[in-house]
């Protein structure tokens, strides 16, 4: 099983593996309930999934590489249909606030001369706006085809009020209501933090490799009703390495807490839970999901 995102709704938690192409439905202690979808191009088939959200009492699978993307399933995984939004580029997240859902893309919308990586809509598709403001060394280093161009994408979260976006080159993340207008920002600078320095690009797995481990990417934000936890990425000779950034709020003089983490962090729960897939062990490909408290 490859374990591609992770949601949690009440006690259930929905784990999209986009190896076998299925959802599979765990409750909160790990048993197994059901699972649902298969690998295929009809209307109710998995071609590439890639994240899940939830919109109202659909749940909803981004899939890249389809006219229509965005597929609609109840909570029992049975099938009601697409969606698709008038973007630009493949979507990477969504979030739902009412019946509002914001996509974020992994190409920028040009809209009155700015570049823009997320869109919002009404349940209908109709647009209400566009929001995330893509960071300018994305396209610099398009231009002189560099490294940095190569991890152009963003990634949405929201505390059901607000939605957060956050692009990995960068560690600050922007704060967006509803329609994409940005009302804020977080300007937190983790101490292990490295900035990218941009070089020619190429394709080269070890090149590839070589220049991840010369900076710190922000690869997930999760705000919390007293602040907000987020995760950051590197990579060293043999494995990808993770780190926690945590703060008791997004203003400026505030506690914070930085540290490293066994693996890649899908969710954050009630009583500072942290739900984490462990980096795995020598010698083994079985995914491993632990939960830690007090780790802060």
């Amino acid at each position: 099983m490859g374990i591609q995102d992770v949601l949690i709704s009440a006690d259930t938690v929905y784990v999209l593996d986009d190896f076998a192409k299925r959802i599979r439905v765990f409750d909160r202690l790990g048993h197994a309930l059901f699972a649902f979808g298969q690998d295929g191009s009809g209307p109710g088939d998995f071609a590439t999934p890639f994240a899940l959200t939830l919109a109202g009492t659909d749940l909803l699978v981004l899939n890249l590489r389809r006219t229509k993307p965005i597929q609609s399933w109840d909570h029992a995984g049975r099938f009601r249909g697409t969606r698709s939004y008038a973007t630009t580029g493949n979507p990477s997240t969504a979030v739902a606030i009412g019946d509002t859902l914001v996509v974020s893309t992994l190409s920028p919308m040009t809209v009155g001369g700015s570049e823009f990586l997320a869109i919002s809509a009404d349940s209908n598709g109709t647009i209400l706006g566009h929001g995330c403001l893509r960071d300018p060394r994305y396209a610099a280093s398009a231009a002189r085809r560099g490294f940095i161009a190569l991890f152009t994408r963003s990634e949405l979260s929201t505390d059901g009020r607000r939605v957060y976006c956050i692009q990995p080159v960068s560690h600050v993340v922007q704060i967006l209501d509803v329609r994409g207008n940005l009302i804020g920002v977080v300007r937190r600078t983790p101490p292990f933090y490295r900035a990218p320095v941009d070089a020619s690009a190429s394709m080269n797995p070890v090149m590839l490799h070589r220049f991840g481990s010369t900076w710190t990417g922000l690869t997930k934000f999760f705000p919390r009703r007293d602040g907000f936890v987020s995760l950051f990425s590197t990579s060293d000779a043999t494995k990808e390495i993770f780190k926690l950034f945590a703060c008791d709020s997004t203003e400026s003089r505030v506690r914070c807490f930085a540290g490293d983490s066994p693996g890649r962090l899908l969710a954050v729960l009630p009583g500072d839970t942290l739900m984490i897939l462990e980096n795995p062990e020598k010698g083994s490909s079985v995914p491993k999901v632990g939960y830690y408290v007090g780790w802060r």
